[in-house]
């Protein structure tokens, strides 16, 4: 009988990060208890060394806020920094702070395990490789990283992601009903035809789809690297299981990386890419 891995909720590695994450805010908690806003609580935060004193006025990032936060804000007559309205692509219109609004988000950002600016670097290394990946030019500034409190948009309707997604898919679908990839040696071929179809279903068990998808396209990428053209391209002939003919699989020298390996790394870390610009990276914090 095959043993399946161990259920999320059963991995005793992430069950001591959630202890440790609520160690954590509980001693946020305490820091905090006497605030009544987040700007209350973050400059707090600052003065007792739970966060750097730069954060106070780092201009590499803001923090969104509801209008209708502010106008309750301002009839209960706290002090309140000026807000900002921001676009992203005409996608978000926001409105911005230079720090949390919200005591609850505050104390949520920095109970995080890894530090907003660590994840900020990485979450602008993942939108640069995807940038790569669709053949688009890089950024010529680093973006200000815009933190939210949710995400209300799945990464597949993120414009910044999604034609990376389709792109692969085109790639990993045929990949996955494979009898055959010709071309190849007997034992990668085997590999990449027996282990595809196991990667897809394990995001029933313990594994994200993010995660998932960074493994598939991971296998493909280094099974299929023996058939690259003299131009760097990769051209595959695939026969489905139970379908008559073959399909031509093909990946451009630009897709020849694995953006979808950061976006797990940061999707790890409990934030996700909601949108992104030339001027501006919006973050969350995974739902």
């Amino acid at each position: 009988m095959v043993k399946r891995p161990p259920a999320i909720d059963d991995d005793p590695d992430r069950a001591r990060a959630l202890t440790e994450r609520a160690e954590r805010r509980a001693a946020l908690e305490a820091i905090t208890a006497h605030c009544k806003t987040g700007f209350e609580a973050w400059e707090a935060l600052a003065a007792k060394g739970a966060i750097p004193i730069e954060w106070l006025d780092d201009a590499r990032r803001v923090f969104a806020v509801r209008a209708g936060v502010l106008r309750a804000f301002a009839r209960a007559r706290h002090e309140v920094p000026a807000a900002s309205r921001v676009v992203i692509k005409g996608l978000h219109r926001l409105w911005v702070t230079p720090t949390p609004a919200e005591r609850a988000f505050a104390l949520s950002l920095v109970a995080l395990d890894t530090p907003l600016d660590t994840i900020e670097r990485l979450a602008v290394a993942t939108i640069a490789s995807f940038r790569a990946f669709n053949a688009e030019p890089p950024a010529e500034r680093a973006p200000v990283c815009v933190w939210k409190q949710r995400a209300h948009t799945a990464l597949s309707g993120n414009d910044a992601v999604a034609p990376a997604l389709r792109a692969a898919l085109v790639v990993l679908w045929p990949l996955r009903s494979a009898r055959r990839v010709y071309g190849l040696d007997p034992d990668i071929e085997r590999r990449l035809v027996d282990t595809l179809p196991k990667l897809y279903r394990a995001t029933r068990r313990s594994k994200s789809w993010v995660t998932m998808f960074a493994e598939e396209w991971a296998l493909a990428l280094a099974s299929l690297a023996p058939l690259a053209t003299r131009t760097g391209a990769i051209e595959a002939s695939v026969d489905l299981t139970g379908l008559d003919g073959s399909r031509q699989v093909r990946i451009e020298p630009w897709q020849r990386s694995n953006p979808f390996s950061l976006m797990a790394e940061l999707y790890a870390l409990g934030v996700q890419i909601v949108d992104a610009s030339d001027a501006f990276l919006v973050l969350a914090l995974r739902e």
